[in-house]
């Protein structure tokens, strides 16, 4: 399935580093597109950038501005509804371009909510996902009680980052126990991955539950009931979702091996950034100075990869 995370910080600061290494390190398999959205603290409005790419060539083929924010969501997609295009890719925005929502999983029945919804708004791709944006939209928070009435299941995970007040602000939920995040002084950093514990103190949402995320903070607004579609089996991160194999391998040693990578490559990009905490040991710097290299390596491996397999295709598609 697809993977996704959200910065919520409590002051602005540059972003750009720590979305890039979450969605390079959670793109093994979610290779059909990419992108993220946060509110631009000079205009206040909700700026997007996306592609149909995966997102190793989504963040070196063309220019990046500065993401200084303090509101942020970002996705890699694993396409289960629609092609792979540049419209299908998350995150999506409301034709007013004050709400933006990225989404992990599969909605079933979400036909009967488009026929609902498209005579009043613009569907930009053919999704399963953007749905949730424009019921979000009409109805805010309401719209999962319309989900229930209409035998709705088998949500996943979702963000959505509303910016139609003054203070802006975030909601999450997850059916699937596949989202959580990290506090530490300068805000917090989700992800739908766990062992990252040295980027602050854990914090799991729990399923079915809605949270509001605003200046940092996160509190519980509701409980929702609606009926979980578990035909997925438990994948390697702890939520529900398809199996899928990794790039150093699929046994325990080999998942042992990406974590230890992901976790070394991450401190090495925090360090970079000043999101330093004092209690993380000189030992844990050295290494991530040591081993970044080795990380990046990988990155670049199946990006090559990625390029001559194009460059394959290209060269004998005519015969």
């Amino acid at each position: 399935m697809c993977r996704l995370g959200f910065i919520s910080l409590n002051k602005k600061k540059d972003m750009t580093n720590m979305t890039k290494i979450g969605m390079l390190e959670l793109e093994t398999r979610n290779t059909h597109g990419c992108g993220y959205s946060y509110i631009d603290n000079k205009n206040k409005t909700i700026q997007i950038k996306k592609s149909k790419e995966r997102a190793a060539l989504f963040w070196t083929s063309g220019t990046h501005k500065q993401l200084l924010s303090k509101n942020l969501i970002w996705h890699v997609r694993y396409a289960t509804h629609g092609e792979q295009t540049e419209n299908n890719s998350h995150p999506f925005v409301n034709e007013t371009g004050n709400i933006s929502m990225c989404h992990n999983g599969v909605i079933s029945g979400y036909e009967k909510i488009k026929k609902l919804l498209i005579k009043k708004h613009k569907f930009t791709s053919d999704t399963d996902s953007e749905i949730v944006l424009h019921a979000y939209e009409e109805w805010g928070l309401e719209m999962f009680n319309k989900f229930k009435e209409q035998g709705i299941t088998g949500i996943g995970t979702i963000l959505i980052m509303d910016n139609t007040n003054k203070n802006p602000k975030m909601f999450a939920y997850t059916d699937q126990k596949a989202l959580i995040c990290y506090k530490n002084g300068y805000g917090l950093f989700g992800y739908s991955e766990k062992n990252l514990d040295f980027l602050g103190k854990l914090f799991t949402f729990k399923n079915s539950k809605v949270y509001s995320i605003i200046n940092a903070e996160i509190e519980l607004i509701q409980e929702v009931e609606l009926a979980v579609d578990k035909s997925y089996c438990v994948n390697y991160y702890g939520g529900y979702g398809y199996q899928q194999s990794l790039p150093f391998g699929n046994g325990k040693k080999a998942k042992k091996r990406a974590r230890r990578a992901r976790r070394k490559a991450i401190i090495k990009e925090m360090k970079m950034n000043e999101c330093w905490d004092d209690s993380w040991s000189q030992i844990e710097r050295e290494m991530a100075i040591e081993d970044y290299e080795n990380s990046i390596n990988e990155i670049n491996y199946w990006q090559n990869l990625e390029k001559e397999d194009r460059a394959w295709d290209a060269r004998y598609s005519k015969y």
